[in-house]
């Protein structure tokens, strides 16, 4: 992918780094496979698109990668382990390449994005949150009325926004910086 912004553009100034994949199941009972699975995508995913695109935007004169994290990264939710903890990996690693770039003077800026409640697809096989069964449906309107404490979902735009500031020259002097974007969620 490097290689044809590379040879398509000649540079590189924004990374959004934006992978999820959770498998919800109590920690007892799911396989050491699933847990790598999950950190594959979720950590393993996000070092190998800064890894190979930090050596272009540097060449491209800087940039911002934005990470998307999780809400989950900071608050424990049952059954969600792997996800959990991937997305604190992710969060951590966030940080060291926000040091590193700026300790190397790239011109680089790195930061993450920690999604609450957005309606997005992803729900969708969720159904084990919380010890629930598989096979429901979620509501995350009934879940977000119980658990945000401004009492309703996100929707993807909210997460855009955040994206388009961290992107932007607006941000400028923001790097190693995880913005909450959950509505409340982790103030309850």
């Amino acid at each position: 992918m490097i290689q044809s912004v590379r040879s398509t553009h000649g540079a590189l100034h924004v990374l959004l780094n934006n992978a999820g994949l959770g498998r919800p199941a109590p920690l007892t009972e799911m396989s050491l496979s699933t847990f790598r699975s999950i950190f594959a995508v979720n950590v393993d995913g996000m070092f190998l698109g800064m890894k190979h695109a930090i050596p272009l935007m540097t060449e491209s004169g800087g940039g911002s990668i934005i990470n998307l994290s999780s809400a989950a990264s900071t608050k424990p939710f049952a059954n969600m382990s792997a996800y959990s903890a991937s997305k604190a990996a992710l969060a951590q690693l966030t940080k060291v390449a926000a040091l590193e770039c700026a300790q190397n003077r790239t011109g680089i800026r790195v930061n993450s994005i920690h999604p609450g409640i957005i309606e997005t697809p992803a729900w969708g096989d969720l159904g084990a949150l919380e010890g629930g069964d598989p096979s429901s449906v979620i509501d995350l309107d009934t879940m977000a009325a119980a658990t945000v404490a401004l009492g309703y979902k996100g929707v993807p735009d909210d997460i855009a926004q955040a994206v388009l500031f961290l992107a932007s020259d607006q941000s400028r002097y923001i790097t190693g910086t995880g913005v909450t974007v959950d509505g409340g969620q982790l103030l309850l």
